[in-house]
C-alpha cells in the first residue's frame, strides 16, 4: 500500500468567510503542518489541492485562490 497526504481547500479565501471560520482553520493548520513535516521526514508525497470557482472568482493568480501562508508546502 502506498501512502500521500492529500491536503485540500487550505486558501485565503476560506479564512475570511467568518470569524469562526478562520479560528478552525488557524487549529486545523497545526495539525496539517505536523503531518507535512512527517511526510517530508518519511519522503511520502503530499498533494495539494486548490479548489477552484470561475463564478466566485476563486481562480488562479487571485490571492483568494493562493494556499494560506500558515501552511508550510
Amino acid at each position: 500500500m502506498k501512502v500521500a497526504l492529500l491536503v485540500i481547500d487550505i486558501q485565503n479565501r476560506f479564512f475570511n468567510v467568518s470569524q469562526v471560520c478562520t479560528d478552525s482553520l488557524k487549529s486545523a493548520v497545526e495539525y496539517v503542518n505536523e503531518a507535512i513535516s512527517l511526510f517530508r521526514k518519511k519522503g511520502f508525497p503530499i498533494v495539494v489541492v486548490q479548489h477552484q470557482n470561475e463564478k466566485t472568482g476563486l481562480v488562479p493568480g487571485k490571492a483568494d485562490f493562493d494556499v494560506h501562508e500558515s501552511v508550510q508546502v
